[in-house]
């Protein structure tokens, strides 16, 4: 299986799981993961767990534990210089599933160079696409956010990747949650940049 299905085939557990309300885990509602879906003006940002990137709580939208395997696969991607830490969320609106968040705090050093980081949003994007996918730029809500658009064996996904303040983003849907994905992502990075 190519590293695109496994992911979409993840990201679509994930969304089947937060969509009927949790995996069974009722500590992942409690979690500081899970944040309010219709958060009061001042409260932008959940605090992070230590090297955990911060995740900007978005009105009409709730987050909650991405499950341990998804977690397990992007955690070795934070190596602890160029990637530091990483969460994974899965993201709801109305309790209906609409895709997966996964946040990566960009090393220091490494966040001070532009062409660095639009590299690594490039790659990423590009990577989770796999062969059959198709990565163009695009901006939204002033962001330069690059969109992988894949149909693989039937199953169709949307990957968006961007960078902004120090943590590189990814915005995983499949199949039906496709159509929901850019309004999420557009009201993410609206309050990022707000």
């Amino acid at each position: 299986m190519s590293g695109i299905r496994t992911i979409l085939t993840m990201s679509a557990a994930v969304l089947l799981v937060a969509g009927c309300g949790g995996g069974g885990d009722e500590s992942a509602s409690s979690s500081p993961a899970a944040v309010a879906s219709t958060p009061s003006a001042a409260e932008t940002t959940h605090s992070a767990t230590p090297g955990e990137p911060s995740l900007i709580a978005v009105p009409g939208y709730a987050y909650e534990s991405a499950m341990p395997a998804m977690e397990q696969q992007f955690a070795t991607l934070a190596d602890g210089k160029i990637l530091t830490s990483m969460s994974a969320h899965a993201v709801t609106q109305d309790r209906a599933p609409v895709g997966t968040l996964v946040l990566f705090d960009v090393g220091q050093k490494f966040a001070a160079n532009d062409a660095f980081t639009e590299s690594i949003v490039n790659g990423m994007a590009g990577g989770m696409s796999g062969s059959g996918g198709k990565v163009e730029q695009q901006t939204i809500s002033g962001e330069k956010v690059a969109v992988a658009t894949v149909d693989e064996s039937g199953q169709t996904g949307v990957v968006y990747a961007w960078y902004h303040d120090g943590t590189m983003s990814m915005f995983m849907a499949v199949d039906a949650q496709t159509a929901a994905a850019p309004a999420f992502v557009q009201a993410y990075l609206e309050v990022a940049n707000a």
